[in-house]
């Protein structure tokens, strides 16, 4: 059973100098899981939210990494094919749901397949990532509205499913070259 004799206090003031190359679960920190953690918190920060794809992709990104450095993992190269009926099930669901949240769990649900799984056929079948095809679909959908509404660049970036505007003008702008705003004044609106 447990002893009533106190524990020694362990000393965290110099974790820095712990040995990296200690095992998994050893205290030494991994300076790839801070920085994915970093800019968990960067992005929330500036955005005013995590969009649940990018949270999603970054998550699998993080557990791929753990897997495969801590747990000896070997990942499959093995071609997973997404047949044209389950591509066609995912597209068409991604373009119902664009004003709101979707989860690489949802598609991968729909695809029959794990979120890993998904997430390699699916970019060998489109050529993009979940996230890209996402953003891509709802880049698409706020130009078709730039050009034909009078909503504010704000509104706009909610209908499409982006939760701010900043996010929706730098995703848009790295998509198109301009802003929403010019890519509106384009149009003469």
């Amino acid at each position: 059973m447990g002893s009533d004799r106190p524990r020694p206090r362990q000393d965290f003031s110099n974790r820095r100098r712990i040995d990296r190359r200690t095992g998994p679960l050893s205290g030494a920190e991994d300076s790839f899981v801070w920085n994915m953690l970093a800019e968990f918190e960067r992005v929330d920060a500036l955005e005013g939210g995590l969009d649940a794809i990018y949270c999603d992709t970054m998550s699998l990104a993080l557990v791929v990494y753990l897997a495969r450095r801590y747990g000896g993992a070997r990942v499959k190269d093995t071609s997973i094919k997404l047949p044209a009926w389950r591509l066609r099930r995912v597209t068409e669901f991604i373009d119902a749901h664009l004003s709101a949240t979707i989860r690489i769990a949802d598609l991968a649900d729909l695809a029959q397949l794990s979120e890993g799984h998904f997430h390699r056929a699916f970019r060998a079948a489109t050529g993009q990532t979940p996230l890209a095809f996402v953003h891509a679909r709802r880049v698409a959908m706020a130009k078709q509205l730039l050009a034909s509404s009078k909503l504010s660049v704000a509104q706009m970036a909610l209908r499409v499913g982006f939760l701010s505007p900043a996010h929706f003008a730098r995703v848009f702008r790295s998509m198109t070259g301009q802003s929403p705003s010019q890519y509106r004044r384009s149009f003469h609106l």
